[in-house]
């Protein structure tokens, strides 16, 4: 994919560059284990991985970031998200722009508009893509990213405990919805084969 304007010299356009499309989604569920496993059992999506409580995996993971199976085609680190938790609910959608330079022309733009940042500019740990995150006027939450994982059928899938990040190394703490020290997760991925859960 190629980006819709060139960077000028002295760095992005104040307007945006155009989304690419719609990465993934993130959702939360009262029923994660059943919620998971309707998306690998109908969907035939698979986990690239798991996040559980630090000292509890025998009680499985409260988090799994899921992707399409396309074989040995690459595919994106996930396309959906799921975490347990105290209501069914959409936390947020992200949406790919091409480099970095979008993504901050992006996240100018919003800001101009009202959009308030909440996290970022970083880097996650799972899926590796740069991220920016932002809450509208009513206070929906939306990502923007680039530069991420792609793993084929053959990765298994990751499983660790959350550990404290900040902000991210190329970036700005925000305070507007988001933690300042977020729980993510990154290991050598070892265990579940990624096709069913079950604890």
């Amino acid at each position: 994919m190629t980006c819709s304007a060139p960077t000028t010299p002295n760095g992005p356009h104040a307007h945006p560059r155009g989304l690419q499309r719609l990465g993934h989604l993130v959702l939360q569920s009262t029923k994660y284990q059943q919620a998971l496993n309707w998306y690998l059992d109908n969907l035939g999506m698979i986990v690239s991985d798991f996040q559980y409580f630090s000292g509890q995996r025998e009680r499985g993971p409260t988090m799994s970031f899921i992707r399409c199976d396309r074989g040995a085609t690459p595919a994106d680190h996930h396309t959906l998200a799921l975490a347990l938790g105290p209501a069914n609910r959409y936390l947020h959608s992200a949406y790919q722009v091409c480099d970095l330079d979008a993504l901050a022309a992006g996240g100018e733009f919003l800001g101009e508009r009202g959009y308030l940042r909440s996290w970022g500019i970083g880097r996650h740990i799972q899926g590796s893509q740069i991220f920016d995150y932002w809450r509208d006027p009513d206070g929906f939450l939306v990502e923007h990213f680039t530069d991420g994982d792609m793993f084929d059928n053959t990765v298994a899938p990751g499983w660790a405990p959350p550990h404290r990040v900040g902000p991210g190394p190329v970036g700005t703490a925000g305070d507007q919805g988001l933690p300042r020290n977020r729980l993510e997760i990154g290991s050598p991925r070892t265990g579940f084969d990624g096709h069913r859960a079950s604890w």
